[in-house]
């Protein structure tokens, strides 16, 4: 039988008296890994909360039970300078697209630091072998004094009682669902150290496959959205009546072609449904902000600029049933002079009874404006159904009979 290189006991010991200087170089990783994702919210390219940092430091147990493994005991010669993962940290993110953002800033922020020949492309190498599994991108670091810039006193103050230049460290960039497939075929597949059958490796093989195609169909629903996006807003933009003219059409009369390109920005909004997502970009537009602006008058205020977190479903529900159901007729709404009479009355005698100017957000005005718009009929089964608030209908309704 062969003999291993090295005694799983004094390897046990020697990282236990060094677990101070492991702990502070997980520090060290964890304040750079937080600043590049601080840097990458701050610049818009991921959301504030679309991604979670997990870190740690191997315990003793855990390394124990990795060196003394049947298929390790013989491989390693020096554990604790050839396992990479003493130090680890987790970056995971909703969507591919979010992933790539990350892994590209941590590989360049890194980059001199990089231990390439252990820093693996999983993803890469499935794709090459035509396999599904386990995806996701690593990157293993040498520690660096470099990585200390912009850290705190405290941090570096400790890191000049040790000496972390032959450590590494491994950071696992993934999406959520990358994750739990890891973790699942880690404690199955790996953990158990059991030879799988036929069947349950072909089950394994058919839930990796799913996992991959999920996380790229989410990657294409994420890129459907900021398409949406983009042309909403672009369609809201030239609706907007102060357009300049550009040098090229200069021959063109400028309200005619002020007037085409509304006419061409109507027919994109005719072609935009009616969803919560929708009523959100739109309400967030700015030519849409100055649009609720100007419905402001001597008894009301509106919070132009404080954006809804969620759009309820029964909004969307009372917009259907008055016939609004895309954002050119939503958008008609706000010019509609006889709702718009129908608010102010309202914002008029509501002000009479708090003694001060009313004050509403935009959903509220809309709620205002979709009642008022509203026939008889659906009023009834917009109260009926609960669809907007029941004193705001018995007040409109009031108004409108002297109207």
């Amino acid at each position: 039988m062969a003999i291993p290189f090295f005694n799983p006991d004094e390897v046990i010991l020697e990282y236990k008296n060094n677990l101070k200087a492991y702990d502070l170089f997980e520090k060290i990783l964890r304040a750079n890994i937080e600043k590049v994702v601080a840097q990458i919210v701050e610049d818009g390219k991921i959301a504030k909360d679309s991604y979670e940092i997990k870190s740690r430091v191997k315990t003793p147990e855990s390394l124990k039970g990795k060196i003394t493994r049947e298929d390790k005991i013989y491989v390693y010669k020096y554990p604790l300078r050839e396992i990479t993962d003493l130090v680890g940290a987790k970056v995971m993110l909703i969507s591919l697209n979010d992933e790539e953002i990350v892994f590209d800033a941590l590989e360049k922020h890194f980059k001199n630091y990089i231990d390439y020949k252990n820093s693996p492309d999983k993803t890469k190498e499935l794709w090459e072998q035509r396999k599904f599994g386990y995806s996701g991108r690593h990157l293993v670091l040498w520690y660096s004094d470099d990585m200390l810039n912009g850290l705190s006193n405290e941090l570096k103050k400790e890191a000049k009682n040790y000496d972390l230049s032959e450590f590494r460290a491994e950071i696992q960039i993934k999406t959520l669902l990358q994750h739990v497939w890891a973790e699942i075929e880690h404690k199955v597949r790996y953990k158990a150290q059991e030879f799988l059958s036929t069947h349950r490796k072909r089950a394994f093989d058919r839930l990796a496959a799913l996992t991959e195609l999920t996380d790229s169909l989410f990657k294409d629903l994420i890129n459907k959205e900021e398409e949406f996006f983009n042309t909403l807003n672009q369609a809201l933009n030239e609706v907007s009546p102060e357009l300049t003219t550009h040098p090229q059409e200069k021959q063109m009369d400028d309200e005619t072609k002020k007037e085409q390109i509304k006419q061409n920005a109507d027919a994109k909004l005719k072609n935009i449904e009616i969803s919560s997502e929708a009523i959100k970009i739109y309400v967030a537009n700015e030519f849409i902000k100055d649009c609720f602006k100007r419905l402001q008058s001597e008894h009301l205020i509106i919070t132009y600029d404080e954006e809804p977190n969620t759009v309820n479903f029964k909004l969307i529900e009372a917009l259907y049933l008055v016939g609004i159901n895309d954002i050119n007729s939503l958008h008609k709404l706000l010019s509609d002079e006889r709702v718009i009479k129908v608010l102010h009355a309202y914002a008029q005698k509501e002000s009479q009874k708090i003694e001060n100017k009313l004050m509403l957000q935009k959903l509220s005005v809309l709620q205002i404006l979709i009642y008022a718009y509203a026939d008889l009929n659906q009023k009834e089964t917009i109260k009926k159904k609960h669809l907007l608030y029941e004193n705001i209908c018995s007040a409109i309704d009031e108004l409108q009979k002297d109207m």
